[in-house]
Parts: structure tokens; sequence; C-alpha cells
């Protein structure tokens, strides 16, 4: 037998590997995304149904004080709320990153791959740990405040690297 046109399973491994890199890649321009429709917020909230379908629920301040509440029905509310920036949009090509339901599907795409993870305990609403799914989180801003995640000046945490607080390198690597 000749296994010359087999492949050994470390490519498997190696490409799912490349692929979560990939998609923790992507939550810096989801995150901006959202910012630009809700600037105000810190995080946003996704519930997931009895099928593990993410689902937006919120978007929330650190203390978990509600920006925006979804409505249940959220694909009836049309485009988000304000223009998508340019910048932004360009790098959304052939996709149209106003619409609620492209940004959804490119989140649950990201959320294949392990990357997002809880709502932190401080912006979640009393009793929402309780329940049988805990929220997924998106941090729609970097851990040091800093806007659009670039740290200029330093906001002190060390070490800092060019123009990037430690604080941002940890979240961009999330």
């Amino acid at each position: 037998m000749t296994t010359a046109n087999l492949a050994p399973i470390t490519d498997l491994f190696a490409a799912e590997d490349k692929a979560r890199a990939v998609a923790r890649d992507m939550l810096p321009l989801l995150a901006a995304t959202l910012r630009a429709q809700y600037p105000t917020g810190v995080h946003l909230a996704l519930y997931r149904d009895s099928d593990g379908e993410l689902s937006y629920h919120s978007v929330r301040t650190a203390q978990g004080e509600t920006v925006f509440r979804f409505p249940t029905r959220w694909w009836d509310m049309g485009r988000f709320p304000q223009p998508v920036p340019a910048e932004i949009a360009a790098l959304w090509p052939d996709h149209d990153a106003s619409d609620p339901g492209t940004v959804l599907s490119m989140i649950q795409q990201v959320d294949q791959h392990g990357v997002l993870s809880f709502l932190p305990d401080e912006a979640m609403w009393p009793h929402e740990e309780d329940l049988d799914l805990t929220p997924v989180g998106l941090r729609l801003i970097c851990p040091c405040g800093a806007p659009d995640g670039v740290c200029a000046p330093c906001c002190g945490t060390e070490p800092c690297g060019p123009n990037v607080c430690s604080a941002c390198t940890l979240w961009r690597s999330r």
C-alpha cells in the first residue's frame, strides 16, 4: 500500500490552528464595527439558544448597564443606527457591515473556532450566571480604555510595546 496520496493528521490540526488564529484576528474588526454603532458600549452580550446558536441580546457598559437592548426580533430593526465608517466598511468587502444579520453571521462563524468568551461577571445582569447558557461577550473596547485599542500615550500597563500597551496586546491575542 502506498501512502503517497495520504496527508498526515497533523495537517488537519495545523489548518484548525490557523483558522482559529484568523478567527481571533477578526475580533477587533467585529468590535470596531459595533463600537461605531454604540460608542458608549463596552460589551456586546450574546445569548446562545438551546441549539447553541448565538443571537444578539444587548450592548452594555463595563458595569453591565444597558446601552442598547436588541429587540427579540432583531432582524426587524433593519440597519444599524449609525453609518459604518468608510475605513471599517472597506474591511468588509462583498459584505454589508451596516446589516446586523451580516455582522451576527460573522460573529457566529468566528464562534465556531472557540475564540469568544463569556461575558465578564461585572457586566452580567443579576442571575445571568445562573442561566443554563451563560451569556457570551464581545469586548468592544480595549481593556485599557483607549480608543480603537491604540494606547498613545500608554495607559500605564507594564511592559509597553511601541504605541500598544500590554493590555491591548493581551486583548488582541485572545
